[in-house]
């Protein structure tokens, strides 16, 4: 639930916490920025959705297992922001 925090954190902020996880320097435009803010309010959404599914395993197997297949989306895109995948132009 913490990355909810990062939707209002200045960008100066989140260049410098990017900067000291040594993933170089932060790209400054506009598509990285609202890029950034919008997963960082999808995340703790899905935790939610996660949270609220994992109270009746039994019922909502079917829809975790699919999830769990196609991939939410949110590691993918961590891990390609991780390894220095995602560039601004």
């Amino acid at each position: 639930m913490t990355a909810a925090f990062a939707g209002v954190m200045p960008t100066a902020w989140m260049g410098a916490i990017y900067e000291a996880l040594e993933l170089g320097a932060f790209p400054m435009c506009r598509s990285c920025n609202t890029w950034t803010r919008s997963l960082s309010a999808f995340t703790p959404r899905l935790g939610a959705n996660y949270w609220y599914l994992s109270r009746d395993v039994r019922r909502y197997l079917p829809f975790l297992r699919f999830q769990r297949s196609s991939g939410d989306g949110v590691q993918r895109g961590g891990d390609r922001v991780g390894s220095g995948g995602f560039r601004c132009r």
